[in-house]
């Protein structure tokens, strides 16, 4: 029982922590990066509930489309694809929403938000993507390529730290080099929480809480390498089925992920029980 309860508040505690971060994400995200992205007209998308839009603007759009499960993309994709409209972002407007529920849903939510972008870049941009010139002239096809065609290098990078081992590096050698490159991840969460605090210089409330979870500057970069391969998954999920807004959820992943590798090893199991039978006998 007591082993049952210490497992509940890690879950609890952990789960905290997992919401904070979110927190500080959105933060990182709408305050520094939006308002940056606002001066140069370069916002990629609109967040659904929260975007606001001019009447005769979106009366002579498509509206919505479900060929997406991004369906906020596709209209800010819209307004500066077909109709030439600028977009910026309202910067005194504060805006709350619930918290991560679980961490089903923290990995659908952010596999989604991967295939939409996905999806509505192939919609709009398949002839920059094909030239050399539209990676410098078009900041969209630059942050689709940074968001997807990049994950792939770093997914070896990662993996290729590990390869290092057995080439006879030291050890301590590559682990040194993940605690510096780690805390140069922290430093940067730490200019962008500078950054923030004077953004929410006019909302003393909302600013006291940021600064409080001041320790979540050295949380983050461990969030975000986990965020990263629920990203990953998305664009591996998104290359075969259609999009849908209910996807495959964490805890449905990993079950299938068992049942796969047990009938991977079905056959191998099966030949070691026959020989310790044999040598048992």
């Amino acid at each position: 029982m007591t082993d049952m309860k210490l497992i509940e508040s890690t879950n609890r505690f952990m789960m905290k922590l997992v919401r904070r971060c979110e927190f500080f994400e959105y933060c990182q995200s709408f305050l520094a990066g939006r308002n940056f992205e606002s001066e140069f007209n370069s916002i990629y998308t609109l967040s659904g509930a929260f975007s606001a839009f001019r009447k005769s603007a979106i009366l002579k759009s498509q509206l919505f489309n479900t060929a997406t499960v991004s369906e906020d993309t596709q209209v800010t994709f819209q307004m500066r694809k077909i109709q030439k409209k600028g977009i910026s972002l309202c910067e005194n407007a504060f805006f709350f929403v619930d918290p991560i529920e679980s961490y089903d849903k923290l990995y659908t939510q952010r596999q989604r938000w991967q295939r939409g972008e996905i999806e509505v870049s192939h919609m709009f941009l398949q002839e920059e993507l094909t030239i050399i010139k539209g990676f410098i002239s078009n900041f969209m096809v630059r942050t689709l390529v940074f968001d997807h065609t990049f994950a792939f290098p770093r997914m070896i990078w990662y993996f290729a730290l590990i390869f290092l081992v057995f080439l006879n590096y030291p050890i301590a050698l590559v682990l040194s080099s993940i605690g510096i490159i780690y805390l140069l991840y922290s430093f940067s969460m730490f200019l962008y929480y500078i950054n923030i605090l004077m953004y929410l210089d006019k909302v003393k409330d909302i600013q006291r809480y940021y600064r409080s979870k001041w320790y979540l500057i050295f949380v983050l970069p461990g969030f975000n390498f986990v965020v990263f391969w629920i990203r990953f998954a998305g664009i591996i999920n998104s290359i075969k089925g259609e999009g849908v807004w209910k996807t495959t959820s964490l805890t449905e992943e990993w079950n299938k992920i068992k049942v796969a590798v047990n009938d991977d090893f079905h056959f191998p199991k099966r030949v070691i029980a026959a020989l310790r039978r044999k040598v048992n006998l």
